[in-house]
């Protein structure tokens, strides 16, 4: 019994086929209509013509070409419909493939491969691999202006919970060394906008001091850091902690509200007292201070100026490892 298959059937050519295709191209015929004569898929069809060496030999209009830029043009990204543009202009989705080349309207698509094939050049190198993300990026944006997609938009909880997670995770797993590449690059960022950078000067960043990577926000702090934790070893004091403590002045209207001063020391006489590593006073500071002895007089806190820093910094940069010293080699 006989049975009629859903596909096209399969196997050698025959003349009668062959001649039919053949008739078809120099009519100008798309494949899909040829291959409906010579019940074969449009891609035989096409596969056989470029075997035979068949080519339509009927020239483009001005309106098919103008009809094959307007559909480029409407997808700026390249993802064209190869097979819906062939039919608007009555050819084959290989010619449109062509024609579209040789009038550069592919370009996008191949600027895309290209950078793909430049992404995988970097091989591992993350921070290689992000500049030249973001200078394509903003490239990208000089040229077509900021896509704004999510201008006007907010998260939901849920997903702000996500990103927040996401985000914990990913700072956890970096090192030291990288956290504080990231905290110099925005302090460099906002000094080249002009913008002050409120968490610290371009000398802030994270180190691991006494077993945690902490954030402090000046080479001066993180060497008394590296100084405290010197006196502990050599058992001079019982310990210390950076940022341990918040005092509040809920009373005070305006200004300073709230204080953390950088150390809390643990002498071995049982005395916790507050130190503060003070380069220069600014107003915000003298404010500070004053109300933190005026609302918490149980409190003792020791400033530690210029001279008391530069007086210590003499006495033991030698000594600790990775004392921190400037650009021109001062203390």
């Amino acid at each position: 019994m006989k049975i009629d298959l859903p596909w096209p059937a399969k196997g050698a050519w025959t003349p009668e086929q062959i001649a039919t295709l053949k008739q078809g191209y120099e009519l100008g015929e798309l494949p899909k209509d040829i291959a409906s004569k010579v019940n074969r898929t449009p891609a035989a069809v096409r596969n056989k013509a470029y075997e035979l060496k068949l080519t339509h030999n009927r020239a483009w209009s001005a309106d098919e070409v103008e009809a094959l830029r307007t559909a480029y043009a409407s997808h700026p990204m390249g993802i064209i419909n190869l097979d819906a543009v062939a039919e608007k202009v009555g050819r084959d989705r290989m010619a449109v493939a062509l024609k579209a080349s040789k009038l550069g309207l592919g370009d996008q698509a191949r600027k895309r491969v290209e950078e793909r094939k430049d992404r995988r050049s970097f091989k591992g190198d993350q921070t290689a691999l992000s500049e030249f993300q973001s200078a394509r990026s903003k490239a990208m944006i000089a040229e077509n202006g900021h896509p704004r997609g999510f201008a006007g938009r907010k998260h939901s909880a849920s997903t702000k919970a996500v990103i927040s997670e996401k985000s914990k995770a990913a700072n956890a797993a970096r090192t030291a060394e990288e956290r504080s590449a990231i905290a110099m690059k925005a302090v460099k960022t906002s000094a080249a906008n002009g913008r002050a950078w409120s968490r610290g000067s371009w000398k802030a960043g994270w180190r691991e001091i006494g077993g945690k990577n902490t954030f402090y926000r000046s080479r001066w702090e993180a060497n008394y850091a590296r100084y405290l934790e010197w006196l502990k070893s050599r058992g001079e004091i019982k310990d210390w902690a950076h940022k341990q403590s918040t005092f509040r002045c809920l009373t005070s209207k305006r200004g300073v509200r709230s204080y953390k001063p950088d150390f809390r020391i643990w002498e071995n006489d049982g005395s916790a007292p507050l130190h503060e590593v003070k380069g220069w006073m600014d107003a915000r500071s003298k404010t500070a201070i004053k109300r933190l002895r005026k609302y918490y007089p149980q409190e003792t806190l020791v400033v530690i100026k210029e001279r008391e820093y530069m007086a210590i910094a003499r006495k033991v940069h030698k000594l600790i490892p990775c004392w921190e010293i400037d650009g021109k080699g001062r203390l």
